[in-house]
């Protein structure tokens, strides 16, 4: 029987609880958060025996194999580290910490343990995700060479969440105050694992973030200055790569294929823009050009000459008049 701590009782705790509670080989036996009245309704909600507002006394006092860690992200690192230090396993509401350097420190402090520091990555419990990754790895859909990923969430306009305006409970995703690091450090953990689960392991990566800072916006005394984006690319170990970016450049993507490898690229195109996204399509069969795309830039030695609409070229064959009209000089 695995002996359970858990440390935080707000909205996901409630998640972490109920789902060990169905695991016949977890016993939750204490829990612990600094608001005294919420951590003894959490402890009567969900039968556990024993309540702590200390963290350190928790540890001090409980016979524990393990520490489910539901506290704000400023916490992991500290309440991490204090556990592997007692030999306890632990595992973390996402993100693992708050900057690289912490998680290092903490992945560091693992090797000199036998214990386990792991990351709640919660869409992997999908058995749609599960049953893909099987796929992959039993090599069912053939070597991963490309993978498009997006994620979307509906809590800033979805009134089934709430008031993101006025209710507090939001600020440790809009205010950077209270913690938040925006939608890199809260989706970015998500949107990177589900692109790896099935594919493999991240061998590169880059990404460009854009944070709009909005003035005057607040939320009690908490400036809302955590609204932010960003693009980025991946390349894993198998040599396939991931992008999230708005825009995909494609250069002389059709070359050299037949007829129905043509058409998985349409259809990759067509699925990008239906997700709101943009392709520069670069290539020299204008008649691929012309089926796939609905505004045409046509470039001489480097130099854009014209810029055309797909409502004012009729055919391919006129945009190719056009454009030999454009770089001659001579009408046809």
């Amino acid at each position: 029987m695995i002996k359970l701590g858990i440390v935080g009782t707000g909205g996901m705790a409630n998640a972490h609880a109920m789902a060990f509670k169905n695991i016949n080989e977890v016993e939750i036996v204490a829990v612990c958060d600094v608001i005294e009245d919420r951590v003894r309704n959490f402890a009567k909600e969900y039968n556990i025996n024993q309540t702590f507002t200390s963290f350190d006394e928790m540890l001090e006092n409980c016979d524990l194999d393990a520490i489910s860690n539901v506290t704000p992200d400023s916490f992991h690192k500290e309440i991490a580290l204090k556990s592997l230090n007692k030999n306890k396993h632990i595992f973390s509401e996402k993100p693992l910490a708050e900057n690289f350097p912490d998680a290092e420190e903490m992945y560091k402090a693992t090797l000199n343990t036998n214990c386990i520091n792991m990351v709640n990555l919660s869409y992997r419990n999908s058995s749609g995700w599960q049953s893909l990754s099987k796929m992959i790895q039993n090599n069912e859909l053939g070597p991963v060479r490309h993978v498009d990923a997006s994620y979307y969430q509906s809590w800033l306009t979805c009134k089934y969440w709430g008031d993101w305006k006025e209710e507090q409970k939001w600020l440790w995703r809009l205010s950077e105050n209270h913690g938040s690091k925006g939608v890199l450090g809260d989706l970015g953990v998500h949107i990177f694992d589900f692109a790896s689960y099935p594919v493999g392991k991240i061998n590169k990566i880059n990404c460009r973030l854009k944070t709009f800072k909005d003035k005057g916006e607040k939320i009690g005394e908490y400036i809302l200055d955590a609204n932010d984006s960003f693009v980025s690319m991946v390349e894993f170990e198998n040599g396939a790569i991931y992008n999230d970016a708005e825009l995909i450049i494609l250069d002389e993507p059709t070359t050299a294929l037949s007829l129905i490898e043509t058409q998985k690229v349409f259809d990759f195109v067509n699925n990008v823009k239906a997700k709101g996204r943009s392709v520069l399509f670069i290539g020299h069969n204008i008649f691929h050009v012309y089926d796939i795309s609905d505004r045409f830039i046509i470039l001489d030695r480097g130099k854009v000459i014209h810029k055309l609409s797909k409502e004012d070229v009729a055919s391919p064959e006129e945009l190719i008049k056009i454009m030999k009209e454009t770089v001659t000089g001579k009408k046809e």
